[in-house]
């Protein structure tokens, strides 16, 4: 479980992070780049401002090349912490609240799902009632469309955003169809 200390200490801060309204820089994020450390994972990192806010937010959009249902976003403040300090996981294994007077059956909480530092300093997870209903969490599947839903959830605006996960890709599958059935050559 993660733990920060800034965070636990300036907590009126953290929450300003989360709550005022924040805008990208660029309206396309194309996935076009490597994660180093795993290069498996596309990543994109796009700067984030805010009239109120320091200006090194940043938004990292990751995704998994070979599996389009495991990404993650991830929002960063250099200045004021140097772990994300908003983020969501698709997929992974469940978080435990152990830190909230909680029963321990309501600990676990299953991906997809959000992540936030609770006043303590420690961080939870928590799913919104997008995630709670299963037709919704399984709409945000989809990248495309759970972006929106995390740039809701951590006040970024999202209009005219335009999120490319797979650059130079068509989206074709050609399990079982011939691509040429049809086509007359002379």
């Amino acid at each position: 479980m993660a733990y920060s200390k800034q965070i636990q200490e300036n907590y009126k801060n953290y929450s300003l992070l989360i709550s005022e309204e924040k805008e990208l820089e660029n309206k396309t994020i194309v996935l076009d780049e490597r994660k180093k450390s795993r290069p498996e994972y596309k990543e994109k990192i796009v700067n984030a401002c805010s009239d109120v806010l320091p200006n090194d937010i940043t938004l990292t959009v990751q995704q998994k090349e070979t599996e389009e249902n495991d990404f993650k976003f991830l929002l960063r403040c250099g200045s004021f912490c140097p772990m994300p300090f908003f983020r969501f996981d698709s997929v992974g294994p469940a978080h435990r609240n152990a830190n909230l007077p909680i029963p321990i059956e309501l600990q676990q909480v299953p991906t997809p799902h959000f992540h936030k530092f609770a006043e303590d300093g420690y961080e939870i997870a928590y799913k919104t009632e997008h995630l709670l209903d299963k037709k919704s969490a399984k709409a945000l599947e989809d990248i495309g469309l759970c972006i929106h839903h995390f740039l809701q959830e951590s006040h970024v605006k999202d209009e005219g955003l335009s999120l490319i996960s797979s650059p130079g890709k068509l989206p074709l599958d050609f399990n079982n169809i011939d691509p040429l059935e049809g086509v007359n050559f002379i």
